[in-house]
C-alpha cells in the first residue's frame, strides 16, 4: 500500500536525520575542544582571529543542527499523521472483511435459492409439457369423436336419403364403371340412386386411386344435356363418406337443375371446386335410360 511504503519512507528519512544530527554534535564538541585548546597556546593576536573562525563555524553548526532538529520534529509529526492514517485506514480494512464475509455468507443464500429455483422450474416444465401432451391427447380424442358424430350424422342422413329415394317412383339404380382405352374396367367405380327430376345420390369408390392425381385433389360432379350446347354445369363437390370403403358421396337436392340434365361425369379439380370442367372425365353415366325400380 502507499501508506505503508510512504511510512518506511519516513522512518528511513528519521534514522537518516537522527545520525545526521550526532554527528553534527559530535563534530560540534570538537570544534568547541579546538577552540579552547587553541586559547591556550597560541598568540593574542592569533588567538582573537582563531576564535572568531570557531565562533563562527560553531554558529553555522548550530544553525544546521537547529534546522536537523526541527526537519526531523516536522519528519516525527509526519509519522505520526501517517501512523494514524494506517490505524484508520486498517480499521477500514477490517470493517470492509467483515463486511465480505457477510456478502460471501449471503452470496451463498442466495446462489442456493437460485439453484432451488432452478429446480422447481425445471419440474415446471416438465409438468407443463405433460400437462400440454395430455391436452393435446384429449383434444385429438375430442377431435376425433366430433368426426365421428358427423360421419354419423352424415350417415344417418344419407340412410333417410337412400330410404326415400329406394321408396320413390321414377328410381334408377346406375351402376357407374371407368373404362380404359384398352375395354378393362378402371379401378374407380360407383353408384347413382336418381330420382327423376327430383333428387341424386351419387357413390363413388377409390375416386383417389387413379393414376397420375395430385395430392389434395378434388373431385366434382358435372351435369349437361346430351345434345345441348350448354357448358356442363356442377353438381357439386364429393366428400369421403366412409374412410374404409373409400367410398365419397355427392348429393344433389336441386330440381331444377337436375331437370336439365342426362348426362352426369366426374373430374378432379386442384385443390379446389372449378367453375369448368377439366382433364379427362374419372367415371360418367347416362341418366336418361328408363327407371328400373318402381
Amino acid at each position: 500500500m502507499m501508506t505503508t511504503r510512504r511510512s518506511r519512507e519516513v522512518d528511513v528519512r528519521t534514522a537518516s536525520l537522527q545520525k545526521e544530527i550526532e554527528e553534527l554534535r559530535g563534530e560540534l564538541g570538537m570544534v568547541q575542544s579546538s577552540s579552547l585548546n587553541a586559547g591556550r597556546k597560541t598568540e593574542p593576536a592569533v588567538d582573537g582571529l582563531e576564535t572568531r573562525k570557531l565562533q563562527a563555524a560553531n554558529e553555522s553548526l548550530r544553525k544546521s543542527l537547529e534546522s536537523t532538529e526541527e526537519a526531523r520534529h516536522q519528519d516525527a509529526g509526519e509519522l505520526a499523521q501517517l501512523q494514524e492514517r494506517v490505524r484508520l485506514l486498517q480499521s477500514s480494512l477490517d470493517v470492509l472483511q467483515a463486511s465480505s464475509v457477510g456478502l460471501e455468507a449471503e452470496r451463498a443464500v442466495l446462489s442456493e435459492k437460485v439453484s432451488n429455483l432452478t429446480t422447481e422450474l425445471r419440474k415446471s416444465q416438465d409438468e407443463m409439457a405433460r400437462v400440454s401432451a395430455r391436452n393435446e391427447e384429449l383434444s385429438q380424442e375430442a377431435l376425433t369423436k366430433v368426426r365421428y358424430a358427423e360421419r354419423q350424422q352424415k350417415l344417418l342422413a344419407t340412410d333417410r336419403d337412400v330410404r326415400d329415394i329406394l321408396g320413390a317412383r321414377s328410381l334408377h339404380i346406375i351402376d357407374v364403371y371407368d373404362v380404359s382405352s384398352q375395354g378393362e374396367f378402371e379401378r374407380a367405380f360407383g353408384r347413382i340412386f336418381y330420382t327423376e327430376g327430383k333428387s341424386l345420390i351419387f357413390y363413388a369408390f377409390d375416386l383417389d386411386q387413379q393414376k397420375g392425381l395430385k395430392r389434395g385433389a378434388v373431385f366434382q360432379a358435372w351435369g349437361q344435356k346430351g345434345e345441348s350446347k350448354e357448358d356442363p354445369r356442377s353438381l357439386g363437390a364429393f366428400y369421403m363418406d366412409d374412410p374404409a370403403q373409400n367410398r365419397w358421396v355427392l348429393k344433389v337436392d336441386d330440381s331444377k337443375a337436375l331437370s336439365r340434365i342426362d348426362y352426369v361425369f366426374v373430374t378432379d379439380g386442384a385443390r379446389k371446386e372449378g367453375v369448368r370442367p377439366k382433364g379427362k372425365p374419372l367415371l360418367s353415366a347416362f341418366l336418361n335410360a328408363a327407371a328400373n325400380h318402381p
